[in-house]
């Protein structure tokens, strides 16, 4: 049936956001089920939409900032079974620190195509290369934020044990991939990225 949620004070006095209205949808046999709205416990506007069929994300999900009084879009694309699927767009996601706006193609859950970064401060475009089932392959080109290229990075992926899920950016030609398990090291690192 319709189920109504209600923000609760982390620390009482602190948010003063008791009572406040978090999120309305419905459940069907114990899980979501339908269209979820949620709110902004600091604003009270609306602050994501996502559906559900049985338990599971499906179709349209967005997600507005909750840090604005304005609603700018953090995350938006859509679901299918649980899992990400079509084009995606994220801006400023606390996964992204070094840039802004960010867009791509998922296809069941992984990364794939074409992925393009624009810089979280002048909107330029920053990085952008291909992904392959959540590894970054082929040739990622980097710009400077006057728009000009800074670097040329091949990726490949050994689909055995390692993929590559960082991008290292160096300022001579130099990269190094790493994962959990695995970590390169090279001298004039300017930034690394995570392509996750």
């Amino acid at each position: 049936g319709n189920w109504i949620e209600w923000h609760k004070d982390k620390q009482p006095g602190q948010y003063r956001n008791e009572g406040k209205l978090k999120a309305v949808g419905s459940y069907k046999n114990g899980v979501k089920h339908g269209d979820w709205y949620y709110f902004d416990w600091i604003y009270g506007h609306l602050s994501g939409k996502e559906t559900y069929i049985n338990g599971k994300k499906n179709g349209y999900f967005v997600k507005w900032s909750r840090i604005r009084p304005e609603r700018i879009i953090q995350f938006e694309g859509y679901y299918i079974d649980g899992a990400k699927d079509g084009v995606w767009i994220e801006d400023g996601t606390k996964e992204s620190f070094s840039y802004g706006k960010v867009k791509g193609q998922y296809s069941n859950g992984k990364k794939q195509g074409r992925w393009i970064y624009y810089s979280r401060y002048s909107g330029v475009k920053f990085q952008e290369g291909n992904y392959l089932d959540n590894c970054a392959v082929g040739t990622w080109i980097i710009w400077n934020e006057t728009g000009s290229i800074r670097n040329k990075i091949n990726q490949k992926a050994d689909k055995g044990s390692f993929c590559a899920n960082k991008i290292s950016l160096y300022k001579k030609e130099k990269v190094a991939i790493t994962d959990k398990k695995k970590e390169a090291i090279s001298d004039k690192k300017l930034q690394v990225i995570d392509a996750q």
